[in-house]
């Protein structure tokens, strides 16, 4: 009988993850994909039975996926964003309202954040990838422009569960 050997299983997972990853994506072949499966819970009306109220689904914009938030890391490089996770609106919790789960966000060096989804999405409208390019630098530059003029705005957010 064969004993399992984790090692044999890492190398074999190595290999597979490097031929996906070929080619490293940038901004002309980043093709991001979303969750649907995220909804907000609504504290209001907890009834179970109720599920239009009970809880919505929140646009898949908000929602990138895991291996899309890495991918997108890889794209936006040159920002050095770090991945975190938290609600998809930043500012649910506060009212009471929960998400299913969390979703990817970045976290610049100066402290901005931004929704990973948000900055994918342009990805989705099949513009051409050196436009889509200049809307999503034009993006986060603004936002880091307004994390100078506005310090700490974001602290709250990257807190938040």
């Amino acid at each position: 009988m064969k004993t399992f050997k984790p090692i044999a299983l890492i190398c074999a997972l190595l290999i597979l993850a490097l031929g996906c990853f070929a080619q490293a994506p940038d901004f002309n072949n980043f093709q991001p994909k979303f969750q649907d499966d995220v909804f907000i819970l609504n504290p209001h009306n907890p009834d179970p039975n109720n599920l239009v109220q009970a809880k919505t689904q929140v646009n898949p914009a908000y929602a990138l996926s895991e291996s899309s938030a890495l991918e997108l890391m890889v794209v936006l490089k040159d920002y050095k964003p770090v991945l975190f996770h938290s609600g998809p609106f930043g500012w649910l919790s506060s009212w009471g309202f929960a998400p299913t789960r969390a979703v990817p966000w970045l976290l610049f060096p100066d402290g901005t954040v931004c929704n990973a989804g948000l900055l994918a999405w342009y990805w989705s409208h099949g513009f051409p990838p050196a436009l889509v390019w200049g809307f999503v630098k034009l993006d986060i530059d603004a936002m880091l422009k307004f994390t100078a003029d506005h310090p700490g705005v974001w602290e709250s957010i990257a807190r938040m569960p």
